[in-house]
Order: C-alpha cells, then sequence, then structure tokens
C-alpha cells in the first residue's frame, strides 16, 4: 500500500536521495547519527532502480534493514519514502542512477515547499574529471522541472570511498549492497564480485 506521508511544517526539510549502497549509507550515518542538527527534518527517498540487473531486490532489502536500525538509533528525526523507476536498457546500457535521482528529487521538491535541501551521497573519488559534465546535466534535468535554484548538497564529499567504508559500523557494512548485477540463486542474491562496486568494496576487507 501506498501511504501518505505527514511531513513537519515547522522545520525545514532535507531530502536525502538514498540507494541502499555504501555512499549513501554513510551519508545517512553522519546526518542521522553523527552530526546534531535538531533544528532540521530529514526525509530518505528512496529510488529502486529496477531493469534487466535485478538489483533491486537485494537494494530493497538492505534499505529496509538500514533504516529500521537507523530508526532506533539516529539523533535526528527522518521520515521514509520510496518510488520505482522500471525501465528497458538497450545493449546493456542503463539509466545513471544520479540522473534518476536528481529527477524525483525535483519532482518532490515541486510537491513538498518546505525541502529546502537536497543531499546526495557523492564522495571524493566520485568528483573527478567527469564530474562537471555529470553535474551539468544533472542541472538541466533539475532546472527543466523545478524551475529555481535549490541548495543541492554532499555531506560526504571531502571523504574518499575508503573514508565512507572507515566511517561505517561493520553492522552497516555487511547491511549495504552496492553490487551492479547480482548473482542469482533461486531466491538469494550474491555480489557479482565483477562490477566495479564490488571490486572496490573488496580492497578494503
Amino acid at each position: 500500500m501506498i501511504e501518505d506521508i505527514v511531513l513537519p511544517q515547522d522545520k525545514p526539510i532535507t531530502l536525502c536521495m538514498y540507494s541502499g549502497g555504501l555512499d549513501s549509507t554513510a551519508m545517512l550515518y553522519k546526518l542521522l547519527i553523527v552530526d546534531h542538527t535538531p533544528e532540521r527534518h530529514y526525509h530518505i527517498h528512496h529510488v529502486i532502480i529496477k531493469n534487466y540487473q535485478r538489483r533491486d531486490i537485494p537494494e530493497m532489502m538492505s534499505a529496509h534493514d538500514i533504516l529500521a536500525d537507523m530508526k532506533e538509533n539516529a539523533i535526528n528525526p527522518f521520515t521514509f519514502s520510496t518510488s520505482l523507476i522500471e525501465y528497458p536498457t538497450f545493449n546493456h546500457r542503463t539509466l545513471n542512477d544520479h540522473d534518476a535521482f536528481t529527477f524525483m528529487a525535483a519532482n518532490m521538491a515541486l510537491l513538498v515547499p518546505k525541502i529546502n535541501q537536497v543531499a546526495y551521497g557523492l564522495t571524493k573519488d566520485d568528483i573527478g574529471d567527469t564530474y562537471s559534465d555529470r553535474r551539468e546535466k544533472n542541472s538541466h534535468i533539475w532546472n527543466s522541472i523545478y524551475g529555481k535554484h535549490m541548495d543541492r548538497v554532499y555531506p560526504i564529499s571531502h571523504l574518499t570511498k575508503r573514508d565512507a567504508w572507515d566511517l561505517l559500523p561493520s553492522f552497516y557494512r555487511r547491511l549495504t549492497w552496492s553490487c551492479r548485477e547480482p548473482v542469482w540463486k533461486g531466491n538469494m542474491a550474491k555480489p557479482c564480485g565483477l562490477c566495479r562496486p564490488c571490486k572496490v568494496i573488496a580492497s578494503f576487507k
């Protein structure tokens, strides 16, 4: 059942775009458990991306378990919602996750006037030579929908992926799902060990 979420009207809201992976989980851990910001409400939105990769199910399970625990331990209040983007791929070319997040964030900002900040889980490693092109593309997506300025922040952009790994307690590390092409055996999914996120995380263990 899709519920109607009641958001506070007496606080500004930070919309946090969440995937269930290492980077966005480290961002949530910092915003909800490490930093104390009682003057702000956090709304976590999990964008479920469904395509031939079949990573949507393990990502949903990871997000559910992580947020259930954070609900018990967070020092800052938050609410949670999800959306589903299902699309075909062509020659194994997939939609960029950040483009999907920006599309959903801009639409949500239109619906909720109290949202005055959008947070993304990008690390220092993600901001490389191609980042300016990606950011320009995301700005086009944002402006075509929302049409005005929004404070878009990157709370862990000063951290490398290794730093993000070290920031998280081992319990949360185990729960994250970053694999792009899970290997399925029956109804159980395991990380492929071959995609870039799998190799990066393996190098930390």
